[in-house]
């Protein structure tokens, strides 16, 4: 449970932070190892919130944060469910 506290914190400074595709890993790993890593989706939605442009819409990237840690989390999961 400490450990996933420690890594929600690490995460966010990582969001604030660190270029998109640290984060990218990151997540992949949190959604990986933890059984269910909810937080990738707030935590996608913070790096829209923070970093998005102004036009909304996929060649605006508007929403790209929060889709790819959608189809992240669900496509890990979906993996780890076949592995296991």
């Amino acid at each position: 449970m400490m450990f996933r506290v420690f890594f929600n914190i690490f995460f966010l400074v990582l969001v604030l932070v660190a270029p998109w595709w640290a984060v990218f890993f990151v997540a992949m790993f949190g959604v990986y190892y933890f059984e269910t890593y909810y937080e990738v989706l707030g935590f996608g939605l913070l790096y829209d919130i923070l970093y998005a442009t102004t036009h909304i819409g996929v060649l605006g990237y508007g929403a790209t944060g929060f889709v790819t840690a959608f189809v992240l989390f669900f496509a890990i999961n979906r993996i780890k469910r076949e592995l296991r």
